[in-house]
């Protein structure tokens, strides 16, 4: 908003199947105390590097215009009500993005959360 650059709402499918993720133990009491979720992905030959042969798909949405933000001028709205306007727009387009695109994709029974 600062400089006026459009967003463009972006999803990869796919991307869960890279790893096996490993929670250790007492990493939900470390998740509760520090808002942080402790993981360990594991790929091939248990390494980072992800599993050979799995398909990703990144979908592409149509762009977010953004004005540049200047004090005043879009209709008397605050920088922190035009950023909540932005940001519902944003996940407004990454859940249009998701559904338009799960049921081709594979991913037909999954549902996004976003918050």
């Amino acid at each position: 908003m600062k400089h006026g650059v459009d967003v463009i709402p972006v999803f990869s499918f796919g991307e869960t199947d890279l790893h096996v993720t490993i929670t250790p133990p007492g990493a939900n009491f470390l998740k509760k105390l520090l808002h942080v979720a402790i993981v360990f992905p594991v790929g091939r030959c248990f390494s980072l590097m992800p599993y050979a042969g799995k398909p990703q798909h990144m979908v592409i949405g149509n762009i977010i215009e953004v004005s540049k933000f200047k004090k005043g001028a879009l209709g008397g709205c605050s920088e922190e009500e035009e950023l909540e306007k932005l940001h519902l727009a944003y996940k407004a387009a990454i859940n249009n993005v998701f559904e338009e695109n799960k049921a081709q994709l594979g991913h037909a029974d999954f549902k996004l959360n976003v918050e």
